[in-house]
């Protein structure tokens, strides 16, 4: 099995004092999400994200698509980060080894 890189999201909280949470939602490029798709909460600004259990497992464009949640569960308007390309396609193995 190859290796699937991770990759880090940075973005800027909406600075509301009573943010407890982001959440992350992915959609295909150019398809909008809303409110009801799944959904990974995630802490702060800054986080890694494993693109391998998050995405759907093909390449392609993706557009991101980031809330701020309150106290009360209320969720902010999206942030929305378009066009990431995401590529799970390992290189081929290396071939034709030899020791002298």
């Amino acid at each position: 099995m190859a290796l699937i890189n991770t990759a880090k999201l940075t973005f800027t909280e909406g600075g509301s004092p009573d943010r407890v949470l982001s959440r992350l939602r992915v959609g295909l490029a150019g398809v909008t999400v809303d409110y009801t798709t799944t959904a990974v909460d995630i802490t702060g600004p800054t986080t890694d994200i494993d693109l391998a259990t998050l995405m759907p497992d093909a390449d392609g464009v993706y557009d991101l698509y980031i809330t701020d949640v309150d106290d009360a569960g209320n969720e902010s308007d999206f942030l929305v980060i378009s066009g990431v390309t995401v590529d799970f396609l390992a290189p081929n193995a290396p071939t034709g080894g030899s020791v002298a």
